[in-house]
């Protein structure tokens, strides 16, 4: 089997989930092609595709530019695997009789709610998208909770199955806990969908009564600034920082999925998290972290201390989190789209 894997430039966290996707087709034998931006956010990316053996087409996406590659391209494939509207469209009015695979990290229509775009974009990008889920044979959403959220909104019965996004596991390595800096790690942007303000609120309940603590959030490209939480740009490795941490803080108003929660259990680090959609699945109340309520800073600051103050309990929601996190390895992962794969080849 041949598959086609269209990255339009703007997807950037996505991007990396659904490269491991590709990683672990290649490694079940599965003939992978992608087509990329080379000036993409995930373009570093491509040597680790490389070395699984996919087949790189580094070329600027332009959707209405490409059209001669594309199809050169869709042509060769069995199954075609697009991952945004934008993709969607552009490989949508291709296919022809190729069967199409839609990952979807997200509701498309809510997210453009807080996208800071002239309104003629975000209508655009609507109609970009509801062609995209009509011209697709299958739609996989990241989560069971975002399934929930976009079948019957668009249409999608009988078309639709999750899988959660893949971690590539051995890259994090387990963490030796150093209690003397007492760090809460938080990664993502600092926007309103992921919250950092609850974050900032929360770290003077916590250091009045932990005064070693400390607060770092990688991924802000903002110059964020605050008394109390140290802002750091988006970091492409991201290893060295879980080693450094003792506690991972998630605390989203929003989280179709959530795959930093992964990579922390992954890494060994108990996570606090909202409890708010694919979060509320990937993370293991009392098992592998805590869940709190959204939006509520006291409840988080609650959370913190009783880890930060436990290192028993820390290291065995780490143990636990480091096995847990084995379920999401591309390998399993990209079994589960082959399945999809399958399934709609026979259509």
């Amino acid at each position: 089997m041949r598959v086609l894997s269209v990255f339009s430039r703007r997807i950037t966290g996505p991007a990396i989930a659904l490269i491991n996707v590709m990683k672990g087709l290649s490694d079940l034998g599965i003939v992978v092609e992608v087509l990329g931006s080379p000036d993409a956010p995930y373009a570093h990316f491509f040597t680790e595709l490389a070395e699984h053996n996919v087949k790189i087409h580094k070329e600027p996406f332009v959707w209405n530019r490409s059209s001669k590659r594309l199809k050169e391209l869709a042509e060769e494939a069995d199954v075609i695997h697009v991952h945004d509207g934008r993709s969607g469209y552009a490989l949508g009015h291709l296919k022809k009789s190729k069967p199409m695979v839609l990952t979807l990290e997200g509701d498309p229509y809510f997210e453009l709610r807080y996208e800071h775009a002239p309104f003629y974009k975000k209508l655009l990008a609507k109609r970009l998208w509801r062609y995209t889920f009509l011209k697709s044979d299958f739609v996989v959403p990241c989560s069971r909770w975002l399934a929930t959220q976009v079948e019957e909104k668009y249409g999608l019965q009988g078309r639709v199955r999750p899988i959660h996004n893949p971690c590539d596991v051995e890259k994090f390595r387990r963490v030796k806990h150093d209690w003397s800096s007492r760090v809460v790690l938080s990664a993502g942007r600092t926007d309103y969908v992921k919250a950092p303000e609850i974050l900032e609120q929360a770290a003077p309940n916590v250091l009045k009564r932990e005064p070693k603590a400390s607060f770092l959030w990688i991924g802000d490209n903002t110059q964020r600034k605050n008394l109390y939480v140290k802002y750091m740009p988006f970091q492409s490795e991201v290893q060295a920082f879980y080693e450094k941490a003792q506690v991972f803080a998630i605390t989203s108003r929003y989280e179709p999925f959530g795959n930093v929660a992964v990579e922390a259990q992954a890494s060994g680090l108990p996570v606090v998290a909202s409890k708010t959609g694919g979060l509320a699945e990937n993370v293991l109340d009392e098992k592998t972290g805590l869940l709190v309520e959204p939006e509520n800073p006291y409840a988080l600051a609650e959370a913190l201390l009783a880890l930060l103050r436990d290192e028993k309990r820390c290291h065995r929601y780490g143990e636990a989190g480091r096995k847990w996190a084995e379920n999401f390895s591309p390998y399993k992962v990209a079994s589960q789209y082959l399945e999809v794969y399958e399934a709609v080849a026979r259509r």
